[in-house]
């Protein structure tokens, strides 16, 4: 019979975790280093940046891939960097824990040899109490977040994070400014679409263009251009949402902001566009 399996689970959820020493390829490092301590091989499952906030696992792959090697009993140790990387939403966290505890296997945390071992009640009980820690801890540091973004957007900043929108750049102080170049083809879009030109028109002389869309690789998307000439950023308006989900998943708003953005097109060519879309 050979060697056992440890297998090494690997996440994380924002760039700051790359910088801040807990990196994929650190992760990855003490995975392995901890596989040759412990005489086992490894098998190496890594989610790369899936934030663990959904409840839904199924859209983290290879947890997802190493429960069912588990389940299958081709694994029965595991390895993660701490809790955090396996799991932090409660409700996703105990359907793994549910696995872990069923198929009583050993969890292996960080650079300790001791595994939690789920045949002891113990072990189950602590594991069990430092999940629900982890999910406080990291639920108070997302609501300490999301009050310091209220704040600052109540402040002025303009800014609300995520990919900045195409016609814009930021500024030291975080406010959306209008970026020379882009803005001036934001106002190109409208005033070619208030003339007549289908968004297919337009998503061509975009792709004949120097100016690439933020996130595709691929070209403009027509989704990408009907997207710009239907948002109210580009006549100054922007709203900020804080919502949350009740222990019944209705969704309650806690705070709602109007922010004022630079102007790009007038109201007036808005409103042209608006009637033909």
């Amino acid at each position: 019979m050979g060697k056992p399996i440890l297998g090494i689970y690997t996440r994380v959820s924002s760039k700051q975790q790359e910088d801040d020493g807990t990196s994929i390829d650190y992760q990855i490092k003490i995975g392995k280093k901890m596989s040759k301590r412990l005489g086992m091989k490894f098998e190496l499952y890594n989610d790369g940046g899936i934030s663990s906030w959904s409840d839904n696992i199924n859209i983290r792959p290879e947890l997802v891939r190493l429960l069912k090697d588990i389940q299958s009993t081709r694994v029965k140790n595991i390895w993660g960097w701490n809790m955090d990387r396996v799991g932090r939403n409660s409700e996703s966290w105990w359907t793994i824990l549910k696995v872990l505890t069923g198929w009583k296997v050993n969890l292996y945390i960080g650079e300790s040899n001791k595994p939690y071992d789920f045949n002891s009640p113990q072990d189950r009980l602590i594991v069990g109490i430092l999940s629900l820690l982890t999910t406080y801890d990291n639920e108070l540091r997302r609501m300490r977040m999301m009050f310091g973004k209220m704040e600052s957007l109540k402040r002025g900043q303009t800014f609300i994070g995520g990919t900045i929108p195409f016609g814009y750049t930021i500024d030291e102080k975080k406010n959306l400014i209008k970026h020379p170049k882009e803005s001036e083809m934001v106002k190109k879009m409208f005033e070619m679409y208030g003339d007549g030109n289908n968004t297919t028109d337009i998503q061509m002389m975009l792709d004949g263009s120097e100016f690439k869309p933020r996130r595709s690789k691929s070209g403009w998307s027509l989704g990408s251009v009907q997207k710009i000439l239907g948002n109210e950023i580009y006549i100054g308006k922007q709203q900020w949402e804080w919502s949350e989900k009740t222990p019944d998943k209705k969704k309650v708003l806690i705070e709602k902001i109007d922010i004022k953005t630079p102007r790009i097109v007038s109201n007036d060519l808005f409103s042209k566009t608006s009637t033909l879309r």
